[in-house]
């Protein structure tokens, strides 16, 4: 029998930054991390440590951050807020979503050019310079004004959880995006369907577990990753029309549903698989 875990917050290193950090176990054991202020054993994250465990275990935690939010880094809310987006955006089956190496790639541009600068300092000018070396990196004007857009998002957060005034994020938002033809950035074409002779001319060279996907896609318009995930049981079959309804897809945690539509065919008769 494994031994149960403590629910006594752990005080330690985080070897990467230097920073201190708090882990612990909640009442439903999941496990749980955050950075602290300060470096390790320095006295600010040691008080910042008792103080998170008083904050534990009355429900106050809010006034930790509170507290700590005029000292607190640029380069500490990138890594706070990492911690939080690898366990919010994450699948049913416990994969990390996309958006988790998205928010890698901005935080690894801003930390480079304010990983020092305290976090209530960082205004709409320095939000302007991030985007221009954004710029510099090549990215097209969408890709800029998304990765842009994630940055604020990250303050957002960061003010709701009272790591930062909720002014910082405020100021963020009178930046605006960058608008087609003023801009140096780069504009790219819309991503279209794959002609049908290049399709074809593809599947002679695939076996035939791909050429079904790619065949259900076709015939679907579904997602790569709803065709690979469908299962037999899954599909309704009562009907001329079946119909296959995933649980889990790219909107299901907004609480919209998806459906997807699909014939057998139908050859001299008689109905194929």
């Amino acid at each position: 029998m494994p031994r149960p875990k403590s629910t006594i917050p752990n005080y330690r290193l985080h070897r990467a930054s230097g920073q201190a950090r708090v882990a612990w176990t909640d009442s439903a054991g999941n496990r749980h991390d955050r950075t602290l202020p300060g470096a390790f054993n320095s006295p600010e994250s040691k008080a910042a440590y008792r103080k998170f465990v008083i904050g534990l275990e009355t429900g106050s935690l809010t006034t930790l951050h509170s507290h700590h939010s005029p000292t607190i880094s640029v380069a500490e809310v990138l890594l706070t807020y990492l911690d939080h987006a690898e366990r919010h955006y994450c699948g049913p089956d416990g994969q990390l979503t996309r958006e988790v190496e998205q928010v890698k790639t901005v935080s690894h541009v801003v930390r480079e050019l304010y990983g020092n600068t305290p976090a209530a300092s960082f205004g709409p000018l320095a939000l302007k310079a991030v985007q221009q070396q954004f710029i510099g990196k090549g990215w097209c004007r969408r890709s800029v004004n998304q990765q842009t857009e994630r940055v604020r998002r990250i303050f957002k957060w960061a003010a709701s959880e009272e790591l930062v005034p909720t002014a910082v994020y405020t100021g963020l938002t009178t930046l605006s995006g960058l608008k087609r033809g003023r801009t140096p950035a780069r504009e790219t074409e819309p991503v279209g369907p794959v002609d049908d002779a290049t399709v074809d001319a593809t599947i002679e060279h695939l076996n035939r577990h791909v050429i079904g996907l790619i065949q259900f896609q076709r015939l679907t318009g579904c997602r790569p990753g709803e065709a690979s995930s469908i299962r037999r049981c899954d599909i309704d079959m009562g009907g001329v029309t079946w119909v296959y309804r995933p649980s889990h897809h790219k909107n299901s945690h907004r609480g919209k549903s998806r459906t997807i539509w699909f014939f057998r065919r139908v050859d001299d008769g008689r109905l194929l698989e």
